[in-house]
């Protein structure tokens, strides 16, 4: 097939593991990570065809919910915590308040000097000009310059993959993410952003197919499932209160999103004995030794090729809205044939859960219990990525979009002595036109964290150094005794 396009809205008819959660359809029941996930068929433990190969170089392309967002750390901590052998480097190539055109603009200092295999481009956000958008009616003037910011989106995503397609980097298209207009907020509705939105979406998935792009569909999704949820709830949404920027449980989800395209495994490992005669029936993604009765008990070492999903705490809510347990994160242990009654599960000498027979011979998910060594094991691999993602954000990418909006023509390397004319000129034209006040605060301390670039990516390749040997799964010692009532 020459053009092989994954767009996730066109599973919702389609059978197979890339079929869309129910929790993204409308109308439909939030599905839960329940005891049935346990007998999930296994899936395939390799990085999946559409995406990423091990040694890609991903740069992430896109504006300020991919320059301050997380659902890029997401992916690649799965990868991390999946796949440990499997190295894939990711650069934040996301530019708050940037649009195609300014992508195509950095294309060469910014995306390509990082030398990516693939790259995956999500803009539209700022390219609809939302300022267009008023709650009052339009007038023929304003509608003209919305269908004029819609055709230049358009044009300049096509220029974008064609001058990446040209360099010789696989592209994945990703629809927009939504802007919720419909929430009960305080924030400004500005009804007709969202719809702008769907249509830049519509374009995405046509220009995947015209161009052999893999999409992603986020728009889709969120949309149906928030149209769901505040049929029952007006205050919900995935995003936050300026109803743009999803905040660290919207991430988790796009991130799921995105994963399920690609048809990412669910298995971390899956493990069955037989209690009545000691052996191992099956190992997935793993292996079983020293498998022993223990008086009325049983003890062995399982030896893991994966870590769990670590889920941080403020990620939560999004478990609520997606099944990243079932669908990602299974590391089932399943006892068969144990004696009825509840029996207490220790790993490394450390009491982790009591559960009952029934419990066992029908599996139990792990990545799920925060307490196991597995678990803690990822929570140290979370910590480190999530430190390089705070430090790329805070320093790099914001020198990145010092230099972008205040010296777009500027040859790169650019030095600090450089960028003073170009800053002491921009400063000067916001004592007339005073911009946000974010964008002073990165244009007032450009100088400070300039001096310190080269100190912040060595620092960013030694977390992730870090956090690749961190990863690797190590064997640890189980044991089931029964409870003591």
């Amino acid at each position: 097939m020459k053009f092989r396009t994954f767009v996730v809205f066109l599973s919702l008819v389609l059978p197979g593991r890339l079929a869309l959660p129910a929790a993204f359809a409308a109308d439909a029941p939030v599905p839960s990570a329940g005891p049935a996930a346990a007998a999930a068929p296994a899936a395939p433990a390799a990085i999946p065809s559409v995406g990423f190969r091990n040694k890609d170089r991903w740069c992430v392309i896109g504006d300020s919910i991919t320059h301050s967002g997380t659902y890029h750390e997401w992916i690649e901590l799965y990868y991390l915590t999946r796949l440990p052998g499997a190295a894939i480097d990711v650069f934040n190539c996301g530019i708050s308040g940037d649009r195609a055109a300014g992508g195509l603009q950095r294309l060469n200092w910014d995306i390509l000097s990082k030398q990516p295999t693939v790259a995956s481009i999500m803009f539209g956000m700022n390219d609809v000009e939302r300022d267009l958008y008023k709650d009052v009616p339009a007038t023929p003037e304003v509608l003209e310059k919305r269908r004029a910011a819609l055709a230049s989106y358009q044009q300049n995503q096509r220029d974008l993959v064609a001058a990446l397609q040209k360099a010789g980097v696989r592209v994945i298209l990703i629809t927009p993410s939504i802007f919720d207009q419909t929430a009960e907020m305080a924030a400004p509705k500005q009804t007709g952003v969202n719809d702008a939105l769907g249509e830049c979406a519509a374009f995405v998935q046509k220009l995947g197919a015209e161009t052999g792009c893999a999409v992603i569909d986020f728009y889709g999704p969120m949309n149906r499932f928030t149209q769901a949820r505040q049929a029952k709830d007006p205050k919900f949404t995935m995003v936050g209160p300026d109803r743009i920027h999803p905040g660290p449980a919207g991430h988790l989800a796009l991130a799921y999103l995105f994963l399920q395209a690609q048809g990412a495994s669910a298995d971390v490992a899956r493990l069955s004995i037989d209690a009545g005669t000691a052996k191992v029936v099956s190992a997935v993604r793993s292996t079983a030794s020293n498998v022993r009765a223990q008086g009325p008990g049983l003890a062995f070492t399982w030896s893991e090729r994966a870590l769990p999903f670590p889920i941080d705490p403020d990620c939560l809510p999004a478990l609520d809205w997606v099944p990243v347990n079932a669908q990602l994160n299974q590391e089932v242990l399943q006892i068969a044939k144990l004696k009825p009654g509840r029996y207490v599960l220790s790993i490394d000498g450390v009491e982790i859960k009591t559960y009952t027979a029934d419990e066992l011979a029908s599996g139990v998910n792990l990545a799920e219990e925060t307490k196991t060594p597995e678990y803690q094991q990822a929570i140290e691999v979370l910590h480190l990525m999530n430190q390089r993602t705070k430090l790329v954000s805070t320093m790099l990418r914001s020198l990145a979009h010092v230099e972008h909006q205040s010296a777009p023509d500027l040859a790169h390397p650019i030095t600090l002595e450089q960028m003073k004319p170009y800053l002491e000129r921009r400063l000067e034209r916001f004592k007339i036109n005073p911009p946000a006040a974010s964008t002073l605060r990165e244009v007032e301390r450009y100088g400070t964290i300039k001096i310190h670039e080269a100190e912040s990516v060595a620092e960013s390749t030694r977390l992730v150094e870090q956090a690749r040997r961190v990863a690797t799964p190590r064997p640890h010692e189980f044991a089931l005794m029964p409870a003591a009532n």
